[in-house]
């Protein structure tokens, strides 16, 4: 479910740009 919300944090970075980082940031978070 959390690679999911990835998928869609990702779709979100194009909205926003600089968003993108911190939800990036907090991918690789919930990754591990």
């Amino acid at each position: 479910m959390l690679d999911a919300g990835c998928l869609m944090f990702d779709a979100g970075c194009l909205m926003f740009d600089a968003g993108c980082l911190m939800f990036d940031a907090g991918c690789l978070m919930l990754d591990v």
